[in-house]
């Protein structure tokens, strides 16, 4: 009894062990550089709404894997003889020792094999630094902090409408080297030429987008970021649902600015908002009316038992788009349109029936279709009566997670998100390339609807109009993010919780 007794608790520290090494190599490959914090957030947040198939069957994987790999294991822990040593035909004396040493200590080698593997998981997932991060301080609120709610901004006599679309995971890399992209081809020649010919915040004739800082590297950070012009993050002693529910309560965004000025405001999105906070935040900071994928049924936009990928595709978000556009463009009201796309998501995107085959892989020709079908819906809002008085704002939400897809860009590249604004009210004259992250989104996209903003400067972000420095200018990409990964108490008592 007691040996069957050491035999079940080493089979099972053994699959354990199998389990954690697995889901972290998968976890690293299929995300590349995923940090903790976001690990963090999204086990916090209900999975409702979200595209589980792929978690779905890497946990079946995972387990028969795991399982399988410690068979070997477990028949060395049973077997009393050693025929299979001899059939083998390995000299006894080299493996004998190690086999029996397996057998005598089999709970505690696979527990080693477990702590060797919890080791492995802290250390790829750089745990230590989240946690040394977050038991140091940071200022930056403090110093650099300009709270929207109370800056000084003037909006024009003639409100302008905006319409602001996140690209879910689109990025200056995809563009040629030649181009300040990564590729030795342009996968997206369409949204090129749209920015080259708009605003791009770049004077040097290359591509410069912006780069997504600490906590707005997912998409409901991207959209914080960019919204509100601070980094999402959550602190080392975690946020329980209850208080969740509040989304970033002391945060004021370009929603709530907007809303304050009588704007009618609308979230657009594919899939369920709920998930990863989406409803909440959009809903909590402007009184956006959401339309997600239960919207879109509810709408008849899609039958009731619909359902591709993370909800609908991009085409018939356009195309709810485009109905959306017209009926709130028939009211005297300035509106707010906005929106974000799911085609691009990893792993390897949805390809619908516009998709061709140009590429050897599925996801590039997602992103080139995702490239023409954006620039086609440009060129219909172009022709509509309300486009001379409406400001569009294209931005990736973050670089795509999809890890093994980036392994060609060269060493070294700083990836960027795609950025351009098109009919701005104010040209970008600087003689220099902005160097910026997302944050910097924020008052930009109000300047760019001819809002004066004193200083030049709301949440953490910097108006790139202007010549006052962004913060990553001041600081560097090093310690801007050093400072961004460390424990505020400016923003967990006064924008996370404001207690």
């Amino acid at each position: 009894m007691k040996k069957i007794s050491k035999i079940i608790i080493g089979t099972i520290l053994l699959v354990l062990a199998n389990i954690l090494f697995i889901t972290i190599t998968w976890l690293k490959v299929q995300f590349g550089d995923v940090k903790f914090a976001e690990i963090i957030f999204q086990l916090m947040i209900p999975l409702k709404g979200s595209n589980i198939s792929v978690f779905q069957k890497f946990g079946i994987f995972c387990i028969i894997v795991a399982i399988l790999m410690a068979v070997p294991g477990i028949i060395l822990a049973i077997k009393e003889d050693i025929r299979l040593v001899s059939a083998l035909h390995i000299r006894k004396k080299y493996i004998l020792g190690p086999i029996k040493l397996w057998r005598r200590f089999y709970p505690l080698v696979t527990t080693c094999i477990l702590m060797a593997a919890v080791i492995y998981g802290l250390v790829s997932l750089e745990v230590p630094d989240y946690i040394k991060s977050n038991l140091q301080s940071s200022t930056i609120f403090e110093e650099y902090y300009v709270d929207p709610k109370e800056a000084n901004i003037t909006f024009p006599e003639e409100k302008r409408n905006l319409i602001y679309i996140f690209m879910e995971s689109m990025e200056d890399s995809y563009m040629s080297r030649e181009l300040g992209g990564a590729k030795p081809y342009n996968l997206i020649p369409e949204l090129t030429e749209l920015q080259l010919s708009n605003t791009n915040f770049s004077a040097s004739g290359k591509i410069s987008g912006g780069i997504a800082a600490t906590g707005s590297t997912w998409t409901v950070g991207a959209i914080v970021a960019q919204t509100a012009g601070i980094p999402l993050s959550i602190p080392i002693d975690g946020n329980s649902m209850n208080k969740y529910n509040s989304f970033l309560p002391g945060a004021y965004s370009i929603g709530d600015i907007l809303n304050s000025q009588g704007y009618q405001q609308v979230f657009l999105v594919g899939s369920d908002a709920v998930y990863g906070g989406r409803l909440n935040y959009m809903s909590q900071h402007g009184n956006y009316a959401v339309e997600d994928y239960n919207y879109a049924i509810e709408k008849g936009w899609i039958d009731p038992d619909y359902h591709v990928f993370w909800g609908y595709e991009d085409q018939k978000l356009y195309n709810n788009a485009k109905e959306e556009l017209t009926r709130l463009s028939e009211s005297n009201q300035p509106f707010n349109l906005t929106m974000l796309t799911v085609d691009t998501h990893y792993v390897g995107g949805y390809r619908c029936e516009q998709c061709g085959y140009e590429y050897g892989d599925q996801y590039s020709n997602v992103i080139a279709c995702g490239s023409k079908q954006l620039v086609n819906f440009i060129s219909w809002i172009k022709q509509q009566p309300f486009y001379e008085n409406t400001t569009i704002v294209i931005s990736g939400d973050h670089p795509t997670m999809d890890s093994k897809y980036m392994k060609y860009k060269p060493t070294g590249y700083q990836r960027k998100v795609y950025s351009t604004i098109i009919n701005s009210t104010v040209e970008y004259s600087l003689d220099f390339d902005r160097n910026f992250t997302t944050m910097d989104m924020f008052p930009t996209t109000l300047a760019s609807l001819g809002v004066d903003i004193e200083g030049n400067r709301l949440g953490l972000g910097t108006n790139l109009f202007s010549e006052t420095p962004t913060l990553l200018e001041e600081m560097g990409l090093t310690e801007l993010n050093n400072q961004l990964k460390r424990n505020s108490l400016y923003y967990n008592e006064k924008l996370l919780y404001k207690y």
